[in-house]
């Protein structure tokens, strides 16, 4: 997925990263692990970066991540947005019934270095377009130089 990612990414006016990649991986695939009554240990080992490296490598290519936090949302989110190289960051408290994985509806933060920005709860399908219409009016002064 990474290679995929950065050789399509280059040259691109604004990356927008929504994939939800694992951080974690198992270390080793043995085949299937047949089912028993014993408990198993998984041994993990972290995944590429995929987001990180965009941002050290973009250029000029306007990045968009996000971070799904359960806890310190905003402060999570800030240091997200330095330690990926980000532009923009969409935040939202994934640890809430009403908003995020089991809902239609959210409730996130827009952040960027300068800029924070919080949306009323509203469809995903009408933030979709507020992340889009922020990344858009964001980016265009880079268009400039």
């Amino acid at each position: 997925m990474h290679e995929a990612i950065t050789s399509n990414v280059r040259g691109a006016d604004i990356y927008i990263s929504v994939a939800a990649i694992s951080d974690y991986k198992p270390i080793s695939n043995d085949g299937k692990i047949k089912k028993s009554n014993s408990k198993i240990t998984l041994n993990l080992m972290p995944t590429q970066d995929i987001l990180g490296s965009i941002g050290r490598e973009n250029g000029n290519t306007f990045l968009v991540g996000f971070a799904a936090e359960t806890e310190n949302l905003e402060a999570n989110a800030r240091e997200k947005l330095k330690r990926k190289g980000c532009d923009l960051i969409v935040a939202n408290d994934v640890s809430r019934k009403d908003i995020g994985f089991d809902s239609n509806e959210n409730e996130i933060l827009l952040i960027s270095a300068d800029y924070i920005e919080e949306p009323p709860k509203a469809s995903k399908q009408h933030l979709s377009h507020i992340i889009l219409e922020h990344a858009v009016n964001l980016a265009a002064p880079r268009d400039m130089d």
